[in-house]
């Protein structure tokens, strides 16, 4: 009778070990790092821009010197559609224009829903009461986390950590005209509780 007791609680034991998560702390560095910290770090993956689909609505002409100068970049073509005076109540007229982007920025269309990062809202400026579009999206920029020495997640079952250095660059010229640039490093370190399961 004694020896079964002692077997139950032999087998019982070794079945709760089996089912304590290992809580030891372990280091991940380089690719493992990166691709842990882009997890933990939603601010991370991209800078997008969103721009006029096919068609803008605008209460003012201020808008026409960045479209000319778009264009002298290269990067779309576009005409005023039509315009719609002010009636003698309304202060602003209405122009519309059409707008079609070039293939030159196709390999940086954001084609799934845009879920975070930064988004410059057609590039970074304020318009006037009245603006309005349909969005297109496209990346403007990216953020690489820099292969250096601090670079390092630690976690246990319980708890995280992170530190990392990283640089914003602008990909092509709709980056630039937001204001994106490639700047120094700068650094980045968190430390949280993971949830329970």
């Amino acid at each position: 009778m004694m020896k079964n007791a002692c077997c139950a609680l032999f087998v019982s034991a070794i079945l709760y070990a089996c089912n304590v998560p290992d809580c030891k702390e372990y280091q991940l560095l380089g690719e493992e790092a990166k691709a842990a910290i882009r997890g933990y770090d939603s601010t991370l993956p991209y800078t997008v821009v969103s721009v006029p689909d096919s068609l803008l609505e605008a209460g003012s002409r201020d808008v026409e010197p960045l479209l000319d100068s778009m264009m002298r970049m290269k990067l779309l073509t576009w005409s005023l559609a039509d315009s719609i005076m002010p009636a003698a109540a309304d202060t602003a007229g209405r122009y519309r224009y059409a707008i079609k982007w070039t293939d030159s920025l196709d390999r940086y269309r954001v084609t799934s829903p845009v879920a975070h990062g930064d988004v410059y809202v057609f590039m970074n400026r304020r318009y006037p009461k009245g603006f309005r579009y349909g969005a297109r999206y496209y990346l403007a920029g990216n953020v690489a986390i820099l292969d250096n020495d601090s670079l390092y997640v630690r976690r246990s079952c319980v708890w995280a950590q992170y530190k990392c250095f990283y640089k914003l660059d602008s990909l092509n010229a709709l980056g630039e005209l937001t204001g994106l640039k490639r700047y120094g490093k700068f650094a980045r370190a968190a430390s949280f509780p993971l949830p329970s399961k």
